[in-house]
């Protein structure tokens, strides 16, 4: 009577004394705990079926390499039975039903002609791994059609990776530099800016750095909020006050942006401009509040009135001041981050997560008239205890 021992975990094998031959006792390997095979994923089962049998050294059972003992073996004209023989079947017998455990009900079926796990592997082979041109058809049309839509940035590339992945089973790899491009043509315009980067790039990247890449963007998408409209933030200083009829002076209208005046009748919430000063070009104030615009009219009109002439003021040159907003009566005091920074510049660019080289014909204007030349453009991301900056 054959006798055994348990071992500690399910996943384990259990060893089973080899009457007959006690120098090779057999195994029995518990399959169950493995993704079943279907229809759709022979690649990853085939792959968890052989990894195992490798650590058991049971894969020469399925891989055609090992020739199975003769039946019987002839000693000085005397035929007799094969104990090496009856403990290869033996076990091959116990392969046979875990693999078949490890089969989907379905698919069972397809191995029942089989005899031999050997038989059973390569049945399940021809079915799935073998290339038919149908097949092939059916996977190449499955990734051209293979999008981001809702899906995570992991989740859309392990998509387009796992059918890869089968096309190289079936003798058809895809190439890399294929295969980086089907990425990026299923992407949303969110992440175009990366697009044009990587495909701006001299040298191919990875399958691995562009999901890093990817991911990164995904972060600061999740963690964009859209700016809020309802309380600008300006480069001026703003100026309340209590009475109705209360307006800005001659320096309030000087300043870079327009001022932001509040009246207590007014119930709507002010709008910020948009649009593009027609002097400088700054997004935020118009011509009639740029500084460039007062210092040039301010020129003009001391060249063009004598000194002595009536009413004549000589203007004051412009220089660069902070003032301090001034608060009315209000008990409850607002503060509101003045940052004044629409663009930012960096003179190394390994503080960039992503860059690309700048095509166009724009400076950098600095405080003294002198220009800078823009190289690259890009963005990078500031981590905090409480969100992620997008710069």
């Amino acid at each position: 009577m054959a006798s055994h021992t348990t071992s500690s975990s399910t996943n384990d094998p259990i060893t089973i004394q080899n009457s007959q031959d006690p120098q090779h006792p057999l195994l029995t390997i518990n399959l169950s705990n493995i993704t079943k095979l279907s229809s759709t994923n022979y690649l990853t089962w085939s792959l968890q079926i052989q990894s195992l049998l490798e650590g058991y050294d049971l894969y020469h059972f399925i891989d055609g390499t090992q020739t199975p003992p003769q039946p019987t073996v002839t000693v000085n004209g005397v035929t007799s039975l094969n104990l090496e023989y009856t403990t290869w079947k033996r076990q091959d017998r116990l392969f046979f039903s875990a693999l078949l455990d490890a089969i989907s009900v379905s698919l069972q079926p397809l191995i029942a002609h089989t005899t031999t796990s050997l038989d059973a592997w390569q049945t399940l082979a021809n079915t799935y791994a073998k290339p038919y041109r149908g097949h092939i058809k059916q996977l190449k049309e499955q990734l051209k059609r293979c999008n981001k839509g809702s899906k995570s940035i992991s989740e859309y590339m392990q998509a387009i990776k796992t059918r890869a992945d089968e096309l190289a089973l079936l003798g058809k790899p895809i190439d890399d530099e294929d295969l980086i491009d089907r990425v990026l043509e299923g992407l949303s315009d969110e992440y175009k800016y990366v697009i044009d980067i990587i495909n701006a790039r001299d040298m191919p990247i990875s399958f691995a750095e562009l999901h890093e890449k990817l991911l990164s963007k995904e972060a600061s998408l999740q963690t964009a909020q859209p700016p809020s409209l309802s309380l600008p933030v300006t480069k001026n200083p703003t100026a309340f006050r209590n009475h109705p009829n209360w307006r800005p002076s001659a320096t309030n209208s000087q300043q870079s942006c327009p001022t932001t005046i509040l009246s207590p009748h007014d119930q709507r919430q002010p709008k910020p401009y948009l649009g593009h000063c027609q002097a400088c070009g700054t997004q935020g104030h118009t011509a009639k509040r740029c500084p460039m615009f007062w210092l040039v009219t301010n020129q003009q009109s001391t060249t063009s009135r004598p000194q002595g002439s009536q009413g004549y003021r000589p203007s004051t040159p412009w220089k660069p001041r902070a003032n301090h907003a001034i608060m009315g009566n209000n008990t409850t005091l607002t503060w509101l981050l003045d940052n004044g920074a629409f663009h930012h510049v960096t003179s190394d660019l390994s503080n960039l997560s992503l860059h690309i080289s700048y095509q166009g014909s724009d400076d950098i204007m600095i405080g003294d008239g002198s220009t800078l030349h823009i190289t690259h453009t890009g963005f990078t991301t500031i981590p905090t205890s409480s969100r992620t900056f997008t710069l």
